[in-house]
């Protein structure tokens, strides 16, 4: 199930097992999310990703592809910021807030 906030800066993926139990909660940060043209929601992938599992582990992802970007010039040091700090805020948010998240941990 993914989900396009309007006013956020990532993107959330809710993966699901066979048995309909929350296997992960994927971030994408990113510049925005928008829609196209023909209403279909997009984002512009900032690289940086988080991983909040059921069993409270916080996992950051692709700081590395983030750092190349940068190198690269193919985001700017403001979106390098942006992501990071993005990423900050979801990983202290889903420690203090974790029960927003509806899931069984068991």
């Amino acid at each position: 199930m993914q989900h396009f906030p309007s006013d956020c800066k990532y993107a959330l993926t809710t993966m699901f097992n066979g048995k309909q139990e929350v296997v992960q909660w994927y971030f994408d940060i990113c510049d925005g999310n928008k829609l196209s043209s023909s209403g279909i929601p997009y984002y512009d992938d900032l690289y940086l990703d988080v991983v909040f599992l059921p069993t409270d582990e916080l996992i950051l992802l692709d700081g590395d592809e983030l750092q190349q970007a940068l190198k690269d010039k193919d985001i700017t040091k403001d979106q390098y910021e942006l992501a990071y700090g993005e990423a900050q805020m979801i990983m202290k948010n889903m420690q203090e807030n974790k029960d927003l998240l509806l899931f069984d941990s068991k």
